[in-house]
């Protein structure tokens, strides 16, 4: 028996513990963090750009022939110190007071260094010969570092990218379920505004005082009701599996989020300097350019008229294709830009009217409690306070979405 109850015991800790654990408070950066970490293609992607940057390295030294420098300075370097060392043997041999011993000892160490001298310079000779031919910008060896260095910042440029996009994403998902979830208790108030409705129109069919059709409206409407909270039940599972499943997470571990406290702030962003950020950190603009430059080269070095013509007719489809780009980028730009200022004046109207709901709202409570108001009246103040609640967050919220927009503009991401 005693033996039953601490396997009880055991069993009724580990599911406590395991749903205060389930409970956990989840907060946004929390989210953003596991997701980074669990994201595999993310992991794959930084591997691939720390290999392209090891590549570009390994290019540019090949291209500066640096390993055969550094052996060519030592050398020099040592040349010197030998130069030294022979000056100093030679003064010393002057010396009057020298014993011919003493002479013929300096005399040999002075031969062993000049020897050394000798073998130096051919050393700096054979290390000579190693040095690039051609180092400029034409070289295969000059091109094969600029194509691995650009590689390795348009890759770097979307990862950084990548990561920004991820974060947003949860921004999206985790705002999202807090939406629906105000959603729900809205519609739970209005719930019970119509559960109220359909009693007092079925009172009134009762005392003749009503219709048969007024009990059948109230009754779609409570329906209709329904079905909107059982859909957006439904939703705010489907969605929260998906934050977890993005998470690493069980998919039905259930979620306490914490929404971070955010009071917009009005940011006034200069058109012309957001539009010259996102074309710098656009890894498509600069590739554009770099693609219409190598046809312009191919043009100055073809004196093939039929062939120049060819590439003439590419370069000015690949000069449309630029404009093309840059006014797409110049329009999204405008578009965040002018988004921001609509969105901050609709969350200072929510403000305002969540003011207003709240005004009414304690109004019509102390209405109720003196019997001046019915008690539909009174649930219809708490649901228009809840209403101008969630519309204020909603608007709120929308805003600090639209500044991540931004910040993914300004890095070059404008799909």
């Amino acid at each position: 028996m005693k033996r039953l109850v601490a396997v009880l015991i055991v069993v009724v800790f580990m599911v406590q513990s395991s749903f205060v654990f389930a409970l956990a408070p989840l907060t946004l950066n929390e989210a953003k963090a596991l997701a980074i970490e669990n994201a595999r293609s993310l992991q794959s992607l930084e591997i691939t750009v720390e290999q392209l940057r090891l590549r570009a390295s390994i290019a540019k030294d090949t291209y500066e022939a640096k390993d055969i420098y550094k052996q060519y300075n030592n050398a020099v370097n040592y040349l010197l110190y030998l130069n030294q060392e022979v000056a100093v043997l030679e003064k010393q041999l002057q010396d009057p007071d020298l014993s011919e011993e003493e002479k013929e000892s300096l005399g040999k160490e002075l031969n062993y260094k000049l020897q050394m001298v000798a073998m130096e310079k051919m050393t700096i000779g054979a290390l000579k010969k190693q040095f690039p031919s051609n180092l400029g910008a034409d070289s295969p060896l000059k091109k094969m570092w600029d194509e691995a260095k650009d590689q390795y910042e348009d890759l770097k440029v979307t990862y950084q990218q990548a990561l920004k996009q991820m974060e947003v994403g949860i921004e999206k998902l985790f705002f999202g379920i807090y939406y629906q979830r105000l959603a729900v208790d809205v519609l739970e108030k209005g719930q019970q505004l119509q559960n109220l409705s359909k009693e007092i129109a079925i009172y009134s069919r009762d005392l003749g005082l009503g219709t048969i059709m007024e009990v059948q409206q109230a009754e779609s409407e409570l329906v209709e009701t329904n079905k909107a909270l059982a859909d957006l039940r439904v939703s705010i599972k489907d969605v929260s599996w998906k934050l977890n499943d993005l998470m690493g997470r069980k998919v039905s571990t259930p979620l306490n989020l914490v929404v971070p406290l955010y009071t917009p702030e009005k940011i006034e962003k200069n058109y012309n300097e957001v539009l010259e950020a996102c074309l710098i950190n656009s890894p498509l603009i600069p590739q554009k350019e770099r693609d219409l430059e190598k046809l312009r080269k191919e043009y100055r070095d073809t004196t093939d008229r039929k062939e120049r013509a060819v590439i003439a007719a590419e370069i000015e489809k690949a000069e449309i294709d630029l404009v093309d780009a840059e006014q797409k980028v110049g329009e999204r730009v405008k578009d965040v830009l002018d988004g921001l200022h609509a969105k901050y004046k609709a969350w200072q109207a929510a403000v305002y009217k969540k003011s207003e709901a709240e005004l009414r709202e304690r109004f019509a409570g102390y209405k109720y409690e003196q019997g001046l108001i019915s008690r539909m009246e009174k649930l219809g103040s708490e649901l228009a306070l809840k209403q101008a609640v969630m519309d204020e967050a909603r608007a709120k919220y929308d805003y600090f979405m639209l500044v991540s927009e931004l910040e993914l503009v300004e890095m070059g991401i404008v799909e």
